[in-house]
């Protein structure tokens, strides 16, 4: 895990540097700027946002696969008994409206 933290960190600042070289800036190139970006843009992939939201986007772990399923199954659960509950009272009022029109 360490070296893909490594190779997460300094893949950017590379690809920067080289497309920062074919970047004319002032007198010079853009490649110190393009290591600077890419500095930043791998230490987000590696420890920031980006790298909790990519996580919780392609994560395939089995206790998250568990957790999403059960809760999956409890809210199925929820939904079915909300839904009887609303079909008794329904049904309650029908009694209800059928009694008051009958007399």
């Amino acid at each position: 895990m360490r070296c893909w933290t490594i190779l997460v960190v300094l893949g950017p600042i590379l690809i920067g540097i080289v497309i920062g070289l074919f970047i004319p800036l002032g007198g010079g190139s853009a490649a110190i700027l393009g290591g600077v970006l890419g500095a930043i843009l791998g230490y987000q992939l590696a420890y920031g946002r980006l790298d909790r939201k990519l996580q919780r986007r392609f994560s395939t772990s089995s206790k998250e696969q568990e957790q999403q399923a059960s809760s999956d199954s409890v809210t199925q659960r929820a939904i079915e008994e909300q839904s009887h509950h609303i079909r008794e009272a329904h049904l309650v009022d029908e009694a209800r409206f059928k009694d008051v029109f009958r007399q």
